[in-house]
């Protein structure tokens, strides 16, 4: 009996020390955390940062600006006046018959003698021509600087001259919209002030579910994009649509990849625009019992610079995204606490390290018939023994 339990002991200890050789799923939590330092680089890999309420809060204050784009950040060009292909409608009056146009007033009416012109399109050069002031600027100015240049040309020539300037049609004032949309096309802008969502309604909507749509807003040489939920739970970035502008709405579902002891190895759609550690956990099937180290469940992410500055770890990376890990223990109270508040990002992977008695539970099944052995020949040699 002493010597069966002796080759047990060596069974055991040959277990603990070539468990390393075992084929494995993915690191263990002491070979996450060995990796994050390296004394031949200047930059570690990367950085290990466990998942409290207190960091969970720093990164949710900052979560909006590096992951999200605004809307609101885009510049307005300010007053947009006529525009190249716009038609106007031109009026020129005088104070009293005899003038310039008296041999055209319009008879038909009584009063001051007036001039209608033919519908006046901006040409590519942005001028109109009016009669005796020659050729006029019109694209980037309102009607009324239009009034003001014309009554300042025919002023010597006419009597007390008054201008009225109007838009019939403004071509020029238009938006487009493409992308993943019922009816996509250009959007003709009035002075309603038009907003982006104005523009997603005129197009239809959207062809999907607003937690997995995106909308890009070009302007000029700038962009933004914006997860359409967002959008609609935040009314300061449902700015004004300006002409020329092009919103391209295309499907992007959010997604993460579970690996390692969880029920479920797979890339999981989010489902809705935000979700925290708790609930993507819960939507991959939870732990594995068996094998799941509760201390070692990890979250690889490249950060945004904006959002590491407000971490303890300190890795100065030129302005590129910084490798983090973050390691959550739920063996602890805070832990459960901090993964409701840990939001989870696009493109996460989320690893569920293997527990230190998985290896060598692994390790006795694979010889688990040796074992047998073994002990069938300490027990023979204990018999024939004198």
């Amino acid at each position: 009996m002493i010597l069966r339990m002796s080759n047990f002991y060596i069974v055991v200890a040959f277990a603990l020390s070539g468990c390393s050789g075992l084929p494995a799923g993915g690191p263990t939590s002491a070979d996450i955390i060995d990796g994050s330092s390296s004394s031949h680089r200047v930059i570690p890999n990367y950085t290990v940062i466990d998942i409290t309420p207190e960091i969970a809060s720093r990164l949710s204050r900052y979560d909006d600006a590096s992951r999200r784009g605004h809307f609101s950040q885009l510049a307005r060009s300010g007053v947009h006046g006529v525009g190249v292909g716009d038609t106007l409608s031109v009026t020129i009056f005088e104070a009293s018959t005899g003038g310039l146009f008296s041999p055209q007033t319009d008879t038909t009416t009584s009063g001051a003698p007036r001039l209608n012109l033919p519908p006046q399109v901006v040409d590519r050069l942005g001028t109109i021509t009016v009669p005796y002031a020659g050729a006029i600027r019109a694209a980037g100015r309102t009607p009324q600087q239009i009034q003001d240049t014309i009554q300042t040309r025919l002023a010597k020539r006419a009597i007390e001259p008054q201008a009225v300037v109007s838009i019939i049609s403004n071509d020029s004032r238009v938006a487009t919209v493409t992308g993943d949309v019922w009816k996509g096309g250009r959007m003709p802008l009035t002075t309603g002030n038009e907003r982006v969502l104005d523009a997603l309604g005129v197009a239809g909507g959207q062809r999907g579910a607003d937690y997995d749509t995106t909308v890009k807003l070009i302007r000029k040489d700038r962009s933004e994009t914006m997860n359409l939920q967002d959008l609609v739970n935040a009314p300061s970035e449902n700015i004004v649509v300006e002409p020329r502008d092009q919103i391209f709405v295309s499907q992007d579902p959010q997604k993460f990849i579970v690996l390692g002891a969880s029920t479920t190895n797979a890339e999981v759609p989010f489902g809705s625009s935000q979700l925290s550690l708790a609930e993507a956990l819960g939507k991959s099937g939870g732990l594995d019992d068996r094998r799941a180290d509760p201390a070692g469940i990890f979250v690889f992410r490249y950060e945004d610079p904006r959002s590491y500055g407000v971490l303890p770890a300190r890795v100065d990376s030129g302005g590129k995204p910084v490798p983090v890990v973050y390691r959550l223990n739920v063996k602890q109270p805070s832990g459960l606490l901090a993964m409701q508040s840990f939001m989870v990002h696009n493109k996460d992977v989320i690893y569920v390290a293997n527990s230190p008695s998985t290896e060598l539970s692994k390790f006795l099944g694979l010889v688990g018939t040796g074992v047998g052995i073994t002990n069938n020949t300490a027990t023979t040699v204990v018999r024939v023994a004198p």
